[in-house]
């Protein structure tokens, strides 16, 4: 069944979009960049006033406990880092720091370095998609997304 959710920036100004109750509220804010061009790691959505309802991007719709017809405050901030995960060849999953706007080249070169893996022996996925060039946002790194590092395969 789907919602609509209403969106009220400083300005004044609304949006409306419909939304299922399974989407995410990253998902959300994905759907709100597509209709209004505010990059996703910008947005801050804020509950009804005294609601008393916490907006994780992780959690449902539903599960953050909005309804439909009801208004979120949606401010425009200054980029922020995000947390990701990056599960290695062994399968250890360890924990990164990282602004959207990171070129991938460097967060290479800092999994070089946690990891110890040389250049070239590896590379990097992120929900199917070899990540090579661009920044982190090119790819839709989510909040506590996970990127898997994968070794190449020697010989030929």
């Amino acid at each position: 069944m789907a919602m609509r959710l209403h969106f009220k920036l400083l300005t004044g100004e609304v949006h409306t979009l419909t939304v299922s109750p399974n989407h995410t509220i990253w998902e959300v804010k994905v759907l709100l960049e597509r209709k209004m061009g505010c990059r996703r790691y910008h947005q801050k959505l804020a509950p009804p006033v005294g609601s008393g309802l916490i907006l994780n991007d992780s959690n449902s719709v539903a599960g953050c406990g909005l309804h439909s017809g009801d208004t979120l405050a949606l401010l425009v901030k200054l980029e922020e880092p995000i947390t990701i995960y990056l599960r290695n060849d062994r399968g250890n999953l360890r924990t990164y720091e990282v602004m959207p706007s990171e070129v991938v080249a460097d967060f290479k070169i800092r999994v070089q370095l946690k990891e110890h893996v040389q250049p070239g022996q590896y590379w990097l996925l992120y929900e199917g998609k070899p990540m090579e060039n661009g920044t982190m946002a090119d790819y839709g790194i989510a909040p506590e997304g996970t990127i898997y590092l994968n070794l190449r395969v020697r010989g030929g």
